[in-house]
């Protein structure tokens, strides 16, 4: 949770300076807040996704022994 923090902070950041000061989006910025939000989903799926193989792993187990 904190390393997601990590990488959407200077999202915020941007999203903020933009609201409050007036800051100039551009389509770089985009893209680049596109790439960053992806590559956070994409670790966080395969966590999950990890997590829950795990724990039918072990409910299998269970039932074996």
């Amino acid at each position: 949770v904190s390393s997601m923090y990590t990488y959407i902070n200077p999202i915020v950041a941007i999203l903020l300076g933009w609201l409050l000061l007036g800051e100039e989006l551009t389509i770089w910025t985009g893209i680049g807040m596109s790439i960053t939000i992806f590559g956070v989903w994409l670790v966080n799926s395969a966590a999950l996704r990890n997590y829950r193989q795990m724990k039918k792993l072990q409910k299998a187990n269970r039932l074996n022994a």
